[in-house]
């Protein structure tokens, strides 16, 4: 089974690829999606999602796991990234890919 993991953001989005074989998982590719550059914010998630897109074309998962939104301080961060996983979703789902949703991993600093 392959996975493409989805690590949302207006400005940065993470990404990585995993294949398990068995009990074990084998690294086949990660990276960024940078929007920074992209004027408007309508813009921006427009070409996540086109990214997005392109991601699961090339790697062709059975599964993407979306990091779920965690609460955030700033309201105005909190709603920009349920905007970044709105488009990440619809991404997946026009794909017609299963999306699995991932609780934060606590880090251990």
């Amino acid at each position: 089974m392959r996975a493409l993991g989805i690590d949302p953001g207006t400005r940065v989005t993470g990404w990585g690829v995993v294949e398990s074989a068995g009990p074990l998982l084998r690294y086949l590719a990660s990276g960024t999606v940078c929007l920074g550059g992209v004027a408007s914010l309508g813009e921006r998630l427009a070409r996540l999602q086109a990214e997005c897109l392109g991601l699961i074309d090339t790697w062709t998962p059975s599964v993407v796991v979306l990091e779920r939104a965690f609460v955030a301080r700033n309201v105005q961060s909190a709603l920009r990234l349920g905007e970044a996983r709105g488009a990440i979703l619809a991404a997946v789902a026009s794909a017609g890919v299963a999306c699995q949703r991932q609780r934060n991993s606590p880090h251990p600093w």
